[in-house]
């Protein structure tokens, strides 16, 4: 049977599947007939692997696998998802364990963007699937735009970035000077993630490989953070320069209060 629209674009998707070994067969041969490139995890330590090489665009988990291996870690989707790409996350639930204290949990979380209910119709997975990755297109698509050219592509894809405008302080030690002197400056972002930030800056300033960054997120606590330099690109008609940093060390809930800041604005 001739394949639609949907299931050409479908051929481009990357889903990450993450259940055990008998609920991967029964799934993988009705993926695979919509043209999705899967990626299998039956662990923590695959799924977590996969993610971050992968190049994730949805993953898709059994609550099995959850309440075997991660009870007590609400933490868990999160770090799943900031590993791939900032995909969305469906959970195949059964209706009982909606009573369950851990599911509650992690539907409210704002982690999870559909819940599909065992047992399903082939169908049903295939439907659900397609609506959630036409929502999320934008947000897809929308990783690629935010990085000059020559940005590798692992880089381009982690986290999903926008050019909403939020307060930043910094501050680094300049040692071109003498003596040495602090330099502090508040300015707004060009562009930020979860993963990093670009800024403009003078074309005069020192900016070293590492500097302490503090977001002032509205009506949020501030995120203190390090900032990694990964590139900068000059300006000399402005008389700036662009600087693209990477977050390093940055706390999970942290994380997820800049990703929530990017969605709502």
């Amino acid at each position: 049977m001739p394949h639609n629209k949907d299931q050409n674009e479908a051929g481009s998707i990357l889903l990450l599947l993450v259940a055990d070994d008998i609920f991967q067969k029964m799934l993988i041969k009705v993926l695979k007939s919509e043209r999705y490139n899967l990626a299998l995890a039956k662990n923590t330590k695959q799924a977590l692997k996969k993610a971050e090489a992968g190049k994730i665009d949805i993953i898709l988990i059994d609550e099995e696998f959850i309440v075997a291996n991660h009870p007590y870690d609400d933490d868990f989707i999160l770090k799943l998802k900031n590993a791939g790409s900032s995909a969305p996350v469906m959970l195949m639930v059964t209706p009982e364990m909606k009573e369950d204290l851990l599911i509650p949990r992690l539907l409210s979380s704002g982690n999870i963007e559909e819940c599909i209910f065992k047992p399903f119709l082939p169908q049903s997975l295939i439907s659900i699937t397609a609506n959630v990755i036409t929502k999320n297109k934008k947000k897809l698509a929308r990783v690629n735009d935010a990085l000059p050219a020559g940005t590798p592509t692992a880089e381009r894809r982690k986290f999903i970035r926008s050019n909403v405008p939020m307060e930043v302080f910094f501050s680094y030690i300049d040692k071109f000077h003498l003596p040495p002197s602090v330099i502090e400056q508040k300015i707004k972002s060009k562009d930020i993630s979860a993963g990093g930030i670009q800024l403009d800056v003078g074309l005069e300033m020192n900016i070293p490989t590492h500097l302490d960054i503090k977001l002032l997120i509205p009506s949020e606590k501030s995120i203190l953070v390090t900032g990694q330099v990964k590139w900068d690109r000059e300006n000399p008609a402005k008389k700036t320069k662009t600087v693209g940093m990477q977050f390093i060390n940055m706390k999970h809930w942290d994380c997820q209060l800049v990703s929530d800041y990017i969605m709502l604005h």
